[in-house]
């Protein structure tokens, strides 16, 4: 995370030095995002050296500014326009049915990779074989399949069992990814309380006044809420 203001004076310029930061890293997307405003709060998104510097990002870009009906020229010059923050998470965040269907069909293109390979193996040991057959007598024949049949199965042992090192590789990193997911932290109840006005991510209810905006990001959705009193 790039942390910077999203409204006032010199706004833009921190904005601007989050993506330039970002780009070092060389992260598979950035995503600039805020929760909603007036469109005097959401204008720091219209600057120009901003526009400029997110169209020219060699990182994919995502805006993510105010609610659905919010336009900024940002919109427009990034690589994709989501209509929320959240939504832009839902965006980067393959499901994890989706990751467990890619891994699926990379298992059968694997097995089925390998087992040509055994089948290949086979054949050309056979081969090999018939040509010494003319050479060797009989039992020697009979020695030489035999070995044959050994290296292919234990071939074929040694590939299934690198196969399943494999997968069981991917599903820990499966698991890892799953549990680092801020949506799936979200989908057990837990949510993201933001300051209306600033944007800024709240901890605590230490600086709050009744009367004060929050904007509340849960797995599915938005709400904009009041204080009304503090405890």
């Amino acid at each position: 995370m790039a942390p910077a203001r999203v409204q006032g004076q010199g706004a833009s310029k921190e904005i601007i030095a989050g993506i330039k930061d970002l780009e070092k890293i060389a992260l598979d997307v950035i995503i600039v995002a805020r929760g909603g405003g007036s469109i005097e709060e959401l204008w720091v998104f219209n600057d120009e050296e901003l526009a400029r510097v997110a169209f020219a990002s060699p990182i994919p870009l995502i805006s993510a500014i105010g609610h659905e009906r919010d336009y900024t020229i940002l919109d427009y010059v990034a690589d994709v326009r989501a209509a929320t923050p959240s939504e832009a998470a839902e965006l980067v965040i393959t499901p994890s049915y989706e990751l467990q269907e890619r891994i699926n069909k990379y298992e059968r293109r694997l097995e089925s990779s390998l087992m040509g390979k055994v089948q290949n193996s086979r054949l050309e040991l056979e081969h090999l074989l018939q040509r010494r057959v003319l050479k060797h007598p009989l039992g020697a024949q009979n020695v030489s399949r035999q070995r044959v049949d050994d290296l292919a199965q234990r071939l074929e042992f040694a590939l299934r069992q690198k196969m399943n090192l494999s997968r069981e590789n991917f599903k820990t990193w499966l698991a890892k990814l799953d549990g680092l997911s801020p949506l799936k932290i979200m989908s057990l109840g837990y949510s993201v309380c933001k300051d209306a006005q600033s944007g800024e991510i709240l901890v605590s209810s230490e600086n709050l006044k009744k009367g004060d905006l929050l904007e509340i990001m849960f797995a599915k959705g938005e709400a904009r809420l009041k204080v009304e009193g503090l405890s």
